[in-house]
């Protein structure tokens, strides 16, 4: 969790995941439900401190989930 500053931001399956707590728990449950690989795909940068990554994933999901992630995260100074 050191990448993501306190009131970093992770969408994901059309949901909003603020600050390293949500984004812990998250990954926590994501981690544990599914096997997939995470490819990361790009990232750009919104000013000094923000930027957002795109990853790629692939795994067990069920078809109904989008298999691409895009996370906005703000640098740790």
């Amino acid at each position: 969790m050191e990448s993501f500053a306190e009131d970093a931001t992770v969408i994901d399956e059309g949901n909003t995941y603020i600050g390293t707590s949500a984004i812990r728990d998250w990954l926590n449950r994501s981690s544990s439900e599914f096997t997939y690989t995470v490819e990361h795909t790009g990232a750009h940068k919104i000013d000094d401190t923000h930027y957002i990554a795109t990853n790629h994933l692939e795994g067990d999901f069920p078809v109904v989930w989008s298999t691409s992630t895009t996370s906005s995260l703000s640098a740790v100074s």
